[in-house]
């Protein structure tokens, strides 16, 4: 695998898959890739405290919106985070938005090629009708995802304040993007991509069939 490819593409060591080994085993598998994560994030704070407090101080200021935009997994994690906005924090409900590659219904079903529609990301920004008082936050594992960059990009352009969570990397030059938060962790994911590399086969293949139950 080139060193360019994205991090949320590559495995671990075959001895590490986890659909090979006992459940215990697989169980500190997964938790010890989850901890890998947390020097990253150590590394990332500098950018996660510079977006936290624009952020604050944009909302604070303004009336307008916070809207999270991702594309799959990234989506639904953005949607768990902004659902908690209201019963933790009393922050309205209607000064919370979703931007979703392949809209709401792809939050429980997948939608193929969603995350490569930049004029989807677009459609949806339109509709929203976005000003400057909003605040833009994109979630993109790999910082590269197409739907998500472009709905980044376009909002920068439109004068919110906007910022791209990033596992890996991500150019802000290309995505005129305010502030870019990468948290990269090195070494592969316990559950890698489906479509990761040649190989689609993922890190957890040999799991039961729940097609037929």
């Amino acid at each position: 695998m080139s060193d360019n490819s994205p991090t949320t593409e590559s495995r671990l060591d075959p001895d590490r898959w986890i659909d090979q080994l006992p459940p215990a085993e697989a169980l500190a598998v997964m938790l010890d890739n989850q901890a890998e994560a947390i020097p990253a994030l150590y590394a990332a704070l500098p950018a996660i405290e510079s977006a936290v407090t624009a952020l604050h101080q944009r909302l604070r200021a303004c009336r307008g919106r916070l809207i999270y935009v991702g594309a799959g997994t990234s989506a639904r994690i953005g949607v768990q985070d902004g659902a908690e906005l209201l019963p933790t924090f009393d922050f309205p409900a209607k000064r919370v938005a979703f931007v979703i590659a392949g809209g709401p219904q792809a939050l429980l079903r997948p939608v193929e090629n969603a995350e490569d529609s930049a004029d989807a990301a677009t459609q949806q920004l339109d509709e929203l009708a976005i000003t400057p008082d909003d605040c833009v936050l994109g979630l993109a594992a790999s910082g590269h995802t197409v739907f998500t960059c472009t709905a980044v990009a376009a909002a920068r352009q439109a004068g919110c304040l906007v910022g791209l969570r990033a596992r890996c990397r991500a150019d802000p030059g290309r995505l005129a993007c305010g502030a870019v938060i990468r948290a990269c962790r090195r070494g592969g994911a316990a559950l890698a991509d489906t479509d990761a590399g040649e190989n689609p086969r993922n890190a957890y293949e040999n799991h039961h069939d729940w097609r037929g139950a």
